[in-house]
């Protein structure tokens, strides 16, 4: 099998430091850019000429979506943003003909992650982000995940005097996230010691989902019987593994699950139970089948 650089690749990049130098190190490789500029910051324009300079220079094909100032989304912001920009970016992949989207999360994003999880005591089959996966018909692959810390990259990037733009909105207490990062900014042994331990965490994860997979698979073979299910032991873990199968970003609780559990074996033949905005579990002819809403265009 070919290596990833040998591919067709959609780089996203959003004119910060992480994005920055992706593009940096896979400039000359078979590539071609997004970038989304959602106007929300005054400095927003600032970005995306840097992105747009950047390109020009090395001679890449820059796609860009700019969002109007009139543009309202009254949800998560988050949320909405990211069903925009992954949208864009699968219309691209397939029209470009790419084999991968790349992403340029780094060892930061990977703790802050785990350390929300952990916040939110959410129930978790992968602690962090995973490196590869295969989300809105792209694969998706992450090359600097488990390389590179934000510090070490914003070191390159100033010595090589490489231009970058800087989110003012990161300096902000606005995103737990942002919290996360400013508590942990001089707890250094301390972030070191947690990345590691999760990533320790995941070997056993892994492990797991395997296992997991297998009894998927065996659902799946039974069209998602609702009698078959019945008749397994961990009901909770297999109904936790097949809903993030189908969907992405579900935000489950065990308390969430127990009330999935509820509308599956409750007395009425047909119905369905919303997951979140987009996301719907549909009970009909004993089986269970899943539903999304969310633009295709």
């Amino acid at each position: 099998m070919q290596k990833i650089e040998e591919k067709k690749l959609l780089l996203a990049v959003s004119g910060g430091p992480d994005s920055i130098f992706m593009l940096e190190k896979f400039k000359h490789k078979n590539i071609v850019v997004a970038h989304v500029n959602y106007n929300k910051r005054i400095d927003s324009d600032i970005d995306q000429k840097i992105v747009e300079n950047f390109c020009r220079k090395w001679n890449i094909k820059l796609f860009i979506l700019k969002i109007s100032k009139t543009f309202k989304i009254y949800n998560n912001f988050q949320n909405e943003a990211r069903k925009i920009r992954f949208n864009f970016f699968r219309k691209i992949y397939q029209k470009e003909k790419c084999d991968f989207l790349l992403l340029a999360h780094n060892k930061d994003d990977f703790f802050e992650t785990a350390i929300m999880q952990k916040q939110k005591n959410k129930i978790v089959n992968y602690w962090g982000i995973k490196k590869n996966i295969h989300i809105w018909n792209m694969n998706v692959y992450r090359p600097f995940l488990e390389k590179y810390w934000k510090e070490n990259i914003e070191k390159y990037l100033l010595k090589n005097n490489i231009n970058f733009a800087i989110d003012s909105s990161n300096n902000t207490n606005k995103y737990q996230r942002n919290k996360i990062r400013i508590f942990y900014k001089k707890k250094k042994l301390c972030k070191f010691f947690y990345f590691y331990k999760f990533m320790f965490l995941n070997i056993f994860l892994k492990h797991k989902e395997k296992q997991n997979q297998k009894k998927y698979l065996r659902w799946e073979m039974k069209n998602f019987s609702i009698n078959y299910f019945k008749k397994e032991k961990k009901q909770l873990t297999l109904l936790f593994y097949t809903l993030n199968k189908k969907f992405n970003d579900l935000n489950l609780t065990r308390q969430k699950l127990l009330s999935i559990l509820q509308f599956i074996f409750s007395k009425n033949p047909s119905s369905e139970y919303k997951l979140k905005k987009d996301f719907y579990l549909v009970k009909k002819n004993k089986k269970l089948e899943f539903k999304t809403t969310i633009f295709s265009g």
